[in-house]
């Protein structure tokens, strides 16, 4: 699949906006590796999607999850 996107101004650097349909399972705060030349840009997934042995996705359950259920965990540590 091939798209054509515009360049974005961030600050100062620059961006681009990874439509759904290219991103496949990436999530805002991967990390991806950008290898290439001026004239040839790959971007790729980065291999370490894993913190502490702990798979990003599972994180991201749990910090939700914190989130939901915040006033009955923090109810739970007073005991």
């Amino acid at each position: 699949m091939q798209m054509q996107q515009s360049v974005i101004q961030i600050g100062n650097s620059l961006g681009i906006v990874i439509p759904k349909g290219l991103r496949g399972e990436l999530q805002a705060g991967d990390k991806v590796l950008i290898t290439g030349k001026p004239t040839n840009i790959l971007i790729t997934p980065a291999k370490t999607n894993k913190t502490g042995g702990v798979d990003a996705k599972f994180m991201q359950m749990v910090d939700e999850f914190i989130t939901e259920h915040e006033d009955v965990l923090k109810e739970l540590a007073k005991r």
